[in-house]
């Protein structure tokens, strides 16, 4: 027994085993503005497979708030069958205006994952702004629906990423159909606990403020 330990030991090593609490770390490095200091430890936890497809997306994401969109680009595409990393590029590219190239990445992702929750705020986004108004009023409501059934199931939406999303698709349905009451749900709901699940998550205080200031 003491034999096979050491031997799991050094391919843990050797696999470049990195803990749980270094990639929250790495996490919380980047939610802080320390990209640098973030990327060297994504860079290390991309070697372990538990954590390859989050850290590369950290890893991109530390390029993309210094303005390297090229370099983030080039680290999703190192794994472009992963959904998520799919999705993250779908993301950037619908941000960087590439609407016809997200469109193929977000067909990849959701012909496997019809259910992912980035890779449909995507394309809820195209649908907006390419005027597709119906389209992307069912794909916003899909946000709301999902969440209120997981609810209902007692299973609870507990990733702080997708309860923004949820907060932004909700806001959205919210806006489109005069449901004012849902802005107070939405902000001390469904924020407050993506705040709860991640404290660092300033994009959740943000969101929070940007909808007051648009209402209040």
């Amino acid at each position: 027994m003491r034999r096979y330990l050491c031997s799991l030991l050094l391919w843990s090593c050797a696999a470049g085993f990195v803990p749980a609490a270094d990639y929250a770390e790495a996490r919380k490095l980047l939610q802080h503005g320390n990209y640098s200091e973030a990327r060297d430890v994504f860079q290390r936890l991309r070697q372990n497979p538990t954590f390859q497809v989050a850290a590369t997306i950290g890893l991109a994401r530390t390029w993309i708030a210094e303005g390297q969109w090229d370099k983030a680009l080039a680290e999703l595409d190192a794994l472009p069958e992963a959904p998520d990393a799919l999705a993250e590029k779908a993301h950037l590219l619908f941000q960087r205006g590439q609407w016809d190239e997200a469109d193929k990445a977000l067909a990849k992702i959701l012909a496997k994952k019809p259910d992912h929750f980035l890779a449909r705020w995507v394309r809820a986004q195209l649908f907006r702004d390419r005027g597709q108004l119906e389209a992307a009023d069912k794909e916003m409501r899909w946000f709301v629906r999902t969440y209120t059934a997981l609810s209902d199931a007692n299973k609870d939406i507990r990733d702080a990423e997708v309860l923004l999303l949820v907060g932004q698709a909700g806001a959205e349905n919210a806006r489109w159909h005069q449901l004012s009451d849902q802005f107070h749900f939405i902000i001390n709901e469904v924020y407050a606990d993506a705040l709860k699940y991640d404290p660092d998550l300033w994009q959740a205080e943000y969101l929070i403020g940007a909808l007051l200031l648009e209402k209040y």
